[in-house]
């Protein structure tokens, strides 16, 4: 019996057709996939310390570069990202069932490629705000993709083992006393 070619579940339309062709097998479960879940993982934490870096490093050039005093305008860019990737993060599910994860996954690193040419050499503090906002736009669509795939792909097959690897995607939240157990 020979072995089916694999086929890696990013685009959807595709992944269907090869399925239904009996082309192709799909490996799901988190032992299968264990380098690309790794993989996800490191990434993960890399884009956590870039985003704390930015969060202790830009307040402080709001207020020794730009001279800015109010503290409402200097974290007006994290109120700029917030809102924007949440507003995106809504989206993003339905752009890619329109479009493909695989598209939306690319346009949101392409949106986010001018991000650090305009923190490191924006001339104001609207440029600054503006990056966050086209970060915020990037991490709504690539990262809601990547955690949505990583999900699906790792341990979609098991409840619990979804459950786990999404929290070690995402740092859980503190739930009230009285909520229900995930």
């Amino acid at each position: 019996m020979t072995r089916m070619p694999t086929l890696d579940v990013i685009d959807r339309h595709a992944t269907v057709a090869a399925l239904r062709a009996g082309v192709v097998e799909v490996r799901l479960g988190l032992r299968e996939n264990v380098a690309q879940f790794t993989l996800l993982v490191i990434v993960n934490a890399f884009v956590g310390g870039m985003v704390g870096l930015e969060r202790t490093v830009v307040p402080l050039v709001g207020t020794d570069e730009f001279g800015i005093g109010s503290e409402v305008v200097i974290f007006s860019f994290i109120i700029a990202f917030g809102l924007v990737k949440a507003l995106l993060n809504l989206v993003s599910g339905l752009l890619a069932d329109r479009f493909t994860r695989k598209h939306v996954l690319i346009a949101g690193w392409i949106v986010g490629l001018p991000v650090p040419f305009m923190l490191a050499w924006g001339p104001s503090w609207a440029w600054i705000v503006g990056a966050n906002v086209l970060l915020g736009i990037s991490q709504g669509l690539a990262w809601s993709m990547t955690v949505v795939w990583a999900s699906a792909r790792a341990v979609l097959h098991r409840y619990r083992l979804r459950r786990a690897g999404t929290g070690v995607i995402r740092v859980p939240r503190a739930r009230h006393p009285r909520s229900r157990p995930t």
